[in-house]
């Protein structure tokens, strides 16, 4: 700075030489530092312009040395401050005193003025960023703990480490002598005598008293004498009588229906209170008002009134008893429109058909069996009077029209127009059912609130009743109830009731029976939702059992019995059910395929399975799952070589577990095997892995039971649902 300021001043007196009007004198450099500029008189033109440019030489010269004096003096603090930091990290860790003698002192610099500074220290030998020299920048501050390491952080010194030194401390213990005396206390013997004893003689215990039997109440299956009830279902228009028999129905069959096979049965708004009260006996009567019956599609054909034939009459062993002419045509027409069922009765008639004599009576106050929907609302009453057929019905619904319905060298009979269709019809009931059972609980007749027949005949069967009349095999029916049923008293009713009808096309798809109203049981000896037959074959529907209350004395919400009996009526295809097997399983694949041995018992369950001509699995919704193998699969061995089994299923990491009680032991089953238990998520082939396990030698059997049922009950929040394979 010094050199600069001479150099400055030099210059100046230099320039005030050349300038006649400009003497040089200390204020002239002070006024020249401060603002930068000369006040000059114009004394003459080339004066001033040779001190305007020496001015301008001087002011350039003097700004270009205070640009390098300050980046010199910049470079020059950057480097002091670099070296005043290690300064102090040497002073902090390796000068300082120990902690009992701290010492304070004051560094300080102090710069030339007469001429550059030069900075001291060995600052050319570390980083500018001294967190740059370590991994971690804590790491300089931590002593090396190397014995033989002079460092310490970014200090190198020459530790020297003098050994250890032992000192040798002395304590002398000198026990006390403690002089204990022998004490003389003597306890005095307590005042008063002892208490005298007095022994007890104890007898022999007498004879226990045997437990009272406890009274346990068997609640027994009601026992309902209600089945599918044969009757023909021909189309029927308004009140039929005794007098009007030959003008509204057939004397070739039994006809027992009141009405039937139209779009919808609605009571009248004038209806006295509301309700059609039907009394169901020998003889049938209905009354409260009309009924508007709603077609939408013509049935039928025209009646040929005088065209007759010749039939053969035959007793019940099928000899013919007699000849009898009878009417050509079996039906009357019904075209499209509304029809009024009044109110009105019919009677029971004897009449001669081609199977011998028998009554004519009301079966079904109303029938459905066309390719159609159909709705059923109102209020209706209906009581069973205790006479006439075993089983009586308030709705019958037959799906044998459903999905197209075709006959051989015949014109349609009514059913649908003979053409083959992939349809779903629907069969609901709106409005509140009542009904009223008998009261004598011997007299076995049954009243039947809906009915539901499955109907599932093949077009490809060999049978010779299957060769007239088929359906789709991809049709169904659904039978739904969105009111209420209310079995109010007697005896012997069922709200719902499902029965098997010339089922026999293992393909055909599921017919369904929903419950989404309310049943209510009030009465005795009464199931909600029912199975039985009619004709036996396969059972083919899903369930919906609903919202069903049971109240009253000896009754069932749902019951599935007595349905496969052992009977020999059956079509090609379906089961006998000579053989019956209701079991659970613990998971079960989409083609029922399962996974059972679970309890221990996979041994004997399957050889009780592959014995029976029918099994039924009732499980939870829970155990339906899309592949096998997430519980773990039973496999029964012998226990010689168990353990040689067990590291082969090791090999193939199948992740086997032996199965164990609560004490440790291995579990025994009823053939005093082990059982191995196989982590083998998924089983995408049950059959084939199956069959590799059980060719294993040791093996006794597998828990994969394959191609053994094809009805499953599937528990669900909202009911019981039954599937069938296909």
């Amino acid at each position: 700075m010094n050199n600069n300021l001479k150099r400055i001043e030099k210059e100046l007196r230099a320039f005030a030489k050349k300038c006649k009007d400009i003497k040089y004198n200390s204020a002239l450099l002070f006024s020249f530092l401060l603002t930068g500029s000369l006040s000059l008189s114009a004394n003459g033109k080339d004066d001033v312009e040779t001190a305007k440019r020496g001015l301008q030489t001087s002011i350039t010269d003097m700004k270009k040395l205070f640009k390098e004096a300050k980046a010199e003096n910049d470079k020059l603090m950057k480097g002091s401050n670099l070296e005043l930091i290690q300064l102090m990290e040497q002073g902090d860790h390796v000068v300082k005193s120990p902690w009992s003698s701290w010492q304070f002192g004051i560094n300080y610099m102090y710069s030339k003025w007469n001429g550059a500074y030069k900075g001291r220290g060995d600052k050319k030998n570390w980083p500018k960023d001294l967190r740059e020299y370590f991994t971690d920048p804590l790491k300089r501050f931590v002593k090396n703990d190397s014995v033989t390491s002079s460092t310490y952080g970014l200090t190198t010194l020459n530790i020297l480490y003098e050994p250890p030194a032992e000192i040798t401390v002395s304590a002398g213990i000198r026990p006390k002598n403690v002089n204990k005396k022998e004490s003389k206390f003597e306890p005095k013997e307590p005042a008063g005598a002892l208490p005298t004893f007095e022994p007890r003689l104890i007898g022999t215990p007498g004879k226990p008293v045997a437990p009272a039997t406890p009274s346990v109440n068997v609640f027994d299956t009601p026992d309902i004498p209600a089945n599918g009830q044969s009757f023909a279902q021909r189309p029927i228009i308004g009140k039929r009588t005794a007098g009007e028999y030959d003008n509204q129905i057939s004397p070739r069959y039994n006809n027992a229906v009141v009405a039937q096979n139209y779009d919808e049965y609605t009571p009248e708004p004038d209806t006295p209170n509301g309700n059609i009260d039907v009394n169901m006996g020998e003889t049938t009567t209905w009354g409260g008002g009309k009924i508007r019956l709603k077609s939408t599609v013509p049935e039928g054909r025209p009646f040929e009134n005088g065209a007759t034939e010749e039939v053969d009459i035959k007793d019940k062993n099928g000899n013919v008893i007699e000849k009898r002419r009878m009417p050509k045509d079996h039906f009357i027409s019904k075209p499209s429109g509304t029809y009024y069922l009044n109110p009105g009765k019919v009677e029971t008639r004897d009449v001669w058909d081609t199977e011998g004599k028998k009554k004519d009576t009301v079966n079904a106050f109303i029938s459905d069996s066309r390719d159609h929907d159909t709705t059923i609302n109102g209020n209706y009453t209906v009581k069973n009077l205790g006479s006439g057929p075993t089983t009586k019905l308030f709705f019958s619904y037959n799906p044998s029209g459903v999905g197209g319905k075709k006959y051989d060298n015949k014109s349609s009979w009514g059913w649908s127009d003979g053409t083959e269709q992939a349809v779903n019809r629907v069969a609901k009931f709106t409005g509140n059912l009542t009904l009223k059972g008998v009261e004598d609980p011997n007299n076995k007749t049954a009243l039947v609130g809906l009915e539901h027949q499955l109907w599932a005949k093949s077009k490809t069967s060999t049978h010779k009743d299957d060769k007239d009349e088929w359906n789709n095999s991809n049709s169904n029916s659904t039978l739904l109830n969105t009111g209420n049923i209310t079995l109010a008293s007697g005896n012997y009713l069922v709200g719902m009731m499902i029965d098997v009808e010339y089922s026999n096309d293992k393909n055909h798809k599921n017919h369904k029976t929903i419950n989404k109203g309310t049943i209510n049981i009030n009465s005795k000896n009464s199931v909600g939702i029912d199975f039985a037959k009619y004709e036996l074959g396969l059972l083919q529907t899903d369930v919906t059992l609903g919202n069903i209350n049971v109240n009253g004395s000896n009754n069932y919400g749902f019951r599935m019995a007595k349905l496969f009996d052992g009977e020999t009526k059956t079509y090609q295809g379906a089961d006998n059910g000579n053989d019956l097997t209701v079991d659970g399983a613990d998971e079960i694949a989409p083609d029922f395929s399962g996974i059972k041995g679970g309890g221990g018992a996979l041994l004997f369950e399957k050889i009780v399975a592959e014995q029976s001509k029918r099994i039924i699995w009732i499980v939870d919704e829970s155990k339906m799952v899309d592949y096998l193998g997430r519980f773990p699969l039973p496999v029964e061995v012998i226990p010689y070589g168990s353990e040689q089994l067990f590291k082969k299923f090791e090999a193939k990491g199948y992740c086997p577990k032996f199965r164990v009680l609560e004490n440790g032991e291995r579990y025994l089953t009823d053939s005093q095997n082990y059982i191995i238990d196989l982590d083998v998520f998924p089983i995408k082939d049950p059959v084939t892995f199956g069959a590799e396990l059980k060719a294993l030698t040791g093996v006794v059997e597998q828990g994969l039971f394959t191609n053994m049922t094809e009805t499953v009950l599937i528990g669900t929040p909202d009911g019981v649902k039954v599937q069938t394979l296909g």
